[in-house]
């Protein structure tokens, strides 16, 4: 039997040329083939076809990253708030912050629990925390405490404090006006402590329909565009656990005081 000359890689290429115009290289040496049009389109669309298949996976999986940084970011929270109930006799932050820090929230009680944060004063610490510890990595709006626009930055923080749990003097309801104890936690795995922002100039919520559901691209600039039930937010827990919830596990007005009886605390300052 006679031999072909041609290898497995060579075969196709000496069979395949499809007319191609063929001229000689700019060296005068053989020739020289170049690809046709509708050659070129089909490796191009080759290509999009390909790239069409990756990209939704890739980001998809930004997504489930920054979902993961975000709890982590809860969760060293969590920490620093059970450190600082430890030191205040159990009381659980202030939704406020305090009677002189009233101005710069829950944030600045907790920040100097929290890594690499020092306790100079107020301000230094609101800039400190603002840098890095409490910015969620799935929100692209920044915190601009000097010049906020609702909508457009966050004057606070990218997280919000349940109010129902912690009270806001401000706040027309009255039960969202209460401070409580961890000792009057009926369960503080089950009671809603922080979640995503979205009401971008307060620190603190009575409704779940403010909280932001960025976690599942959500993230909305109009406050009265209701969530789809889909929607994903992070929450933390008094009792320090980290879980994602879906707007309709959680859309009920009463789930915001699930863990604690909102109707018993002192009022707060």
């Amino acid at each position: 039997m006679k031999k072909s000359k041609f290898t497995l890689i060579e075969l196709p290429l000496e069979r395949y040329h499809f007319n191609r115009d063929c001229k000689k290289s700019a060296h005068g040496q053989g020739k020289a083939c170049c690809f046709t049009l509708i050659e070129l389109l089909v490796v191009i669309a080759i290509i999009a076809i390909l790239a069409a298949m990756l990209l939704p996976a890739l980001s998809a999986a930004r997504m489930r990253a920054k979902d993961s940084a975000c709890k982590n970011t809860l969760k060293q929270m969590g920490v620093s708030t059970l450190l600082y109930c430890d030191d205040n006799k159990e009381w659980i932050p202030l939704a406020n912050g305090s009677t002189n820090f009233a101005a710069y929230g829950w944030q600045y009680l907790i920040a100097p629990y929290m890594s690499g944060l020092q306790t100079k004063n107020a301000t230094d610490d609101l800039l400190a925390s603002r840098s890095h510890i409490f910015l969620c990595p799935g929100e692209p709006r920044p915190i601009n405490y000097g010049s906020h626009k609702v909508g457009v930055d966050y004057k606070w923080s990218h997280y919000t404090i349940n109010c129902y749990l912690s009270g806001k003097k401000s706040f027309a309801e009255k039960n969202a006006g209460k401070v409580r104890t961890l000792g009057e936690m009926e369960d503080a795995s089950k009671a809603i402590y922080l979640l995503d922002n979205e009401n971008t100039g307060e620190n603190g919520i009575i409704y779940s329909s403010y909280a932001s559901y960025r976690h599942s691209g959500n993230s909305r600039t109009d406050l009265a565009v209701i969530p789809k039930d889909s929607d994903m937010t992070n929450v933390l827990y008094i009792g320090g656990n980290v879980e994602s919830r879906n707007y309709a596990s959680i859309k009920a007005w009463n789930y915001l005081v699930v863990g604690f009886d909102y109707t018993k605390g002192a009022n707060a300052p």
